[in-house]
């Protein structure tokens, strides 16, 4: 089926009036020719002739099929003219024809590239050729049946050294080995030869309809761009198959369509009155041939232009002969029309119909020398004129494209921005962990299935710790959608090259960085088996409330994590995704350095209802541009997005400008209320996704600097998205701690430094940057890793016994162990050694570099706080009970994060006084990571219960907190825990020193 489109009725008068452009050289004889046909499946992708050979549709790929157009015509135009290219000592076999007619063509037949072939011996005046009577309609049967496409396709090598030439230049050309005659159809019938190079073709396009598949349930506004352009060669250059073929496979990469292509002999007259595109030829020469191609899809003209800018350097030098006026002093083999405003004239002259004055036909140059007998061969001619079309678009088609979990979501704007450049029409996306039954429906391979349906970080054996990963499906929509699907993954990994993203890529082979287009991305073309699964959910909304919140701005708290809406709205979506782009991708430079934003929700509306337009509109209801404003947004899709970053709102208005009140293409949410409303209104709760990198980072504050802020540090760390899972006061013995930190972390270890392990998404760049923007204490004389093949090195070296976590995949893979219980506490070290808590006389300036005041009455003691498990308690209320104590006087010696195990529960139980309140307060231990920490101060084994009580009095707020910590309440209990908690970590010394450094 087909669609006439009438989009040329404003040609210029001159060129419909112009002589006809022959399709024929002069000289050619009526005996010794056949029409040599290759069905089309739509422009670029050969059909199959199944029928004859007894075998099902579609066996080969679209891939395939492209490839099989590109060399054909490669081939036959290498046989084009009297002087061909092509010998049988030259790149390919000896055929036993020339061509001497070549026209891509829609006719009530279909689409079809139509071919004359000519017999060599014949390609004279027909005196020099009595008495040959060769059967040349079965040579050349013959000659199809047994040589194979490869054995005419011998540059193939030259054409590969050439593409690896070019960085992800699509899917490598692969040709099967049939033989010719399964692509082209061999007629020696007369008569059709001569309606197919005699009709005058109309001035419309056509649109081919083809059985590709397409989503009915939704239809998409936007403007892709889609132009059309032409080039025009000579013989020198269409003659040279490599480059040729070359030329077609970057039309196929720039997702192009060849969406006209004639081989022409235009007259003299013609070619010196149109000096923009002309073939300088002498008047006394027969006419030469040139080659018309037009191409379509989104930014053709500019696209075409660099192309044939771009093959000079590979043809051969030009000659007086043969060459292309581009309309400058220089002459070039192939032109390209300069200005836009000149294709539209091109395309009149080299593929448009002709009048004659009064409207009479013109059928030019009949091959069929007998005029039409009666009125049945008229008609017949009539209709394949008014039906036939030398410019053929092709209906669009839905295909699913499938972006796997190496593609982090920063470049998830990159993947949109990269698919509207080509023309590809959003229609809708969602994200969605893919399960094995679903990657069945989209035919992935096993080694595909690895990838899109595991973790991030899966190694073998452990693929079960953590869920599959979220992929992006998108639903897209193009024309000739089959054809151009094959190169879309190739495309998506040479932009992100371009864009230096493929180092955000995720890898899942140690040290294998390869980054191979399949394994991200996967395309497959829509089919109803597909809906329920990948399509059904895309445009889902929760059910909207009646109550839209005010508008009005009110202050959000800076310096911390924010949520912010932002809807990209119109139908030109080329620049708002780039927008969208460079707020995920990109770090933000102004006067503060704000990290890139994290991606939670994506979701494509193609329309908006008025609420949703409502909803988004900067206007409050009774403003002058309110209902206008609504208007506008209901008429075009939208983009909604919720971001999340470090003093989001002001980041992201600051980028948007919002200034301008008609600006409708970028809207944010004012305010956390309002973004919270807009979430609501357009999201589920499961399609808020945060980027899982769940990594690990380290950092080292220097003695002294962490006292009496240990509340302050947490509750940073916290508010940055960053949970402690390790921490551990530096000890004196730690030659073996620095050999494994680099230079820069050793200055920050010394005795009495705070180590802290910390978790969260992206934490290494999260923590850089908290500190490349706090220049408060203590943040300026901290260390924290600089990469993150650092941090692994350093919290293995700072934290070698594990952590305080539930092992992740993450962890696993890094060979990082979780802790299951504390691993200093020692029954051993209890019983080697006994000592008194009461230090007289006792020095610990030398050791952390200043003095404290110490006495008969010094005494050390232990508290056991438990820390309830993130995010759903403020650990940072603990801490706060901790400066609470130093500030009162004691002063924190020694401490950890760590686990308890029922025995060391047991053993700790039975140490302290045996009591309900005690066996009630060990019971928040269970599976809870503790701060084990070592108090020094006067008289404070008996005076810390009064203390404890002071510092609840005054927080009231902190007292459900610290009634859970446990500590000795006797001088004798005090001296078994400390040795048991923190003997170990001295097995060589004496008691005197171990409590030594727990003074400190």
């Amino acid at each position: 089926m087909s669609r006439h489109t009438d989009v040329d009725n404003n040609q210029p008068e001159d060129v419909s009036y112009q002589e006809s452009i022959s399709t024929l050289p002069d000289n050619i004889v009526d005996e010794e020719c056949v029409l040599l046909t290759v069905s089309l499946f739509s422009p670029g992708m050969v059909g199959e002739k199944d029928v004859a050979h007894g075998k099902r549709k579609n066996i080969y790929s679209a891939a395939t099929k492209s490839h099989i157009y590109n060399t054909l015509v490669a081939w036959f135009l290498s046989l084009a003219g009297p002087h061909s290219c092509l010998t049988e000592d030259g790149f390919g076999v000896k055929t036993p024809f020339r061509v001497a007619g070549l026209q891509q063509m829609w006719t009530k037949t279909g689409l079809a590239l139509h071919v004359l072939a000519v017999d060599h011996q014949h390609w004279q005046s027909k005196e020099n050729n009595a008495g040959i009577h060769a059967p040349f309609c079965s040579k050349v049967s013959r000659f199809l049946s047994n040589t194979s496409l490869t054995a005419v396709a011998s540059w193939l090598p030259q054409l590969k050294n050439l593409l690896d030439q070019q960085p992800f230049a699509g899917p490598c050309v692969h040709l099967p080995s049939s033989c010719l005659n399964r692509f082209i159809s061999v007629n020696p019938s007369k008569k059709i030869t001569g309606r197919i190079f005699n009709l005058n073709p109309r001035f419309y396009w056509l649109t081919v309809e083809t059985q590709e598949p397409v989503f009915k349930g939704k239809e998409t506004a936007q403007h892709l761009h889609t132009e059309v352009s032409v080039a025009v060669g000579c013989s020198e250059f269409f003659q040279q198959p490599l480059i040729t073929h070359f030329t077609l496979h970057q039309i196929l990469d720039l997702a192009l369509d060849v969406c006209g292509l004639r081989l022409l002999y235009p007259p003299h007259r013609l070619l010196s009155e149109n000096g923009s595109s002309s073939v300088s030829q002498e008047p006394s020469e027969p006419r030469q041939p040139i080659l018309a191609l037009a191409v379509r899809g989104p930014h053709a003209h500019s696209l075409l232009k660099n192309l044939t800018g771009s093959l000079h350097c590979l043809l051969p030098k030009k000659t007086e002969k043969s060459t292309v006026n581009s309309g400058s002093q220089e002459s070039s083999l192939i032109h390209c029309p300069q200005l836009t405003s000149q294709v539209h004239r091109e395309l009149c002259v080299w593929f448009s119909g002709r009048l004659q004055r009064g409207n009479a036909q013109n059928h030019n140059q009949c091959l069929i020398r007998a005029s039409p007998s009666d009125d049945r061969v008229t008609r017949s001619l009539f209709d394949d004129n008014q039906s036939s079309s030398l410019l053929c678009a092709t209906a669009k088609a839905d295909l699913l494209l499938v972006v796997s979990p190496a593609v982090p979501s920063c470049c998830y704007g990159q993947v949109l921005a990269t698919c509207v450049n080509r023309g590809f029409g959003l229609i809708g996306l969602q994200r969605l962990q893919l399960r094995t039954n679903a990657a069945t429906l989209l035919r992935l391979t096993g080694q595909q299935m690895k990838v899109f349906c595991s973790p991030l970080t899966s190694i073998p054996d452990q693929e079960a710790l953590t869920p599959p990963s979220h992929c992006l499906v998108l639903l897209l929509r193009k024309e000739n959608m089959l054809r151009h699907s094959v190169t879309l993954p190739s495309a998506l990994i040479r932009e992100f090259k371009a864009q230096k993203l493929l180092a955000c890529f995720h890898f899942w082979k140690d040290g294998d960085h390869t980054v191979e287009p399949s394994l991200c991305f996967h395309t497959v073309p829509y089919n109803d088996s597909l809906f329920h699964t990948f399509v059904r959910c895309m445009w889902a909304v929760p059910k909207p409330s009646n109550v839209i919140l005010s508008h009005q701005k009110c202050p959000s708290q800076s310096g911390v994590s924010q949520v912010v809406t932002l809807a990209l709205c119109g139908k030109d979506t080329s620049q708002n995704l780039n927008l969208l782009h460079r707020l995920l991708a990109e770090v933000l430079k102004g006067d503060e350095l704000h990290a890139k934003f994290e991606l939670l929700g994506l979701k494509w509306l193609p329309v908006l209802t008025q609420l949703q337009a409502q909803e988004l509109s900067p206007y409050e209801v009774g403003e002058r541009f309110f209902y206008s404003s609504v208007d506008k947004l209901m008429a075009s899709p939208a983009l909604v997005c919720v971001l999340r970053g470090r003093d989001a709102f002001s980041s992201v208005r600051n980028l948007l400008e919002l200034n301008n009140p008609n600006n409708l293409t970028a809207l944010m949410s004012p305010t956390p209320e309002v973004a919270l409303r807009q979430v609501s209104l357009f999201f589920f709760g499961h399609e808020l996704i945060p980027d899982r990198q769940v990594l690990l980072t380290a950092c080292l504050f220097k003695p002294r600097v962490w006292n009496l802020a240990l509340a302050k540090i947490f509750c940073k760390l916290q508010q940055c998205g960053l949970t402690v899972v390790g921490l551990q006061v530096v000890t004196p013995d730690r030659s073996s701690v620095a050999e494994r930190l680099p230079a820069e972390g050793v200055q920050f270890l010394c005795p009495g430094s705070l180590a802290l392990c910390l978790q969260g998404e992206n934490a290494v760049k999260r923590l850089l940057d908290m500190l490349g923007q706090d220049d408060s204490s203590p943040w300026l004389s901290c260390y924290g890793s600089r990469t993150y093949q650092q941090a692994i090195k350093d919290v293995k070296a700072l934290f070698p016994e594990g952590l305080c976590c539930t092992e992740t995949s993450t962890m696993t893979q890094e060979q990082v162990s979780s802790l299951c219980l504390d691993p200093v506490a020692s029954v051993e070290g209890k019983q080697s050694r006994t000592v008194n808590v009461s230090q007289e006389g006792l020095s610990i300036s030398s050791l952390i570099g200043g003095s404290f005041t110490s006495s008969a009455l010094w005494q050390t003691t232990c508290l056991l706080i438990p820390l309830k498990a993130p995010p759903h308690s403020k650990v940072s209320s603990q801490l706060e009970i901790v400066d609470g104590l130093q500030r009162s006087g004691c002063h924190l010696a020694a401490g950890r994060m760590s686990i308890l195990d029922d025995e060391q529960r047991k053993h700790i139980t039975e140490t302290l006084a045996v009591s309900s309140s005690t066996r009630e307060k060990m019971a928040h231990f269970y599976t809870t990571p503790s701060l084990i920490v070592a108090l020094q101060g006067e008289k404070i084994v008996a005076g810390i219960k009064l203390i404890l009580e002071s510092i609840l009095k005054e927080r009231p707020d902190l007292m459900h907190e610290g009634r859970n910590i446990v500590y000795p309440e006797s001088d004798k209990e005090a001296e078994h825990l400390i040795h048991y908690l923190f003997g170990a970590m001295f097995p060589d010394c004496s008691a005197s020193t171990v409590i030594n450094y727990v003074n400190i």
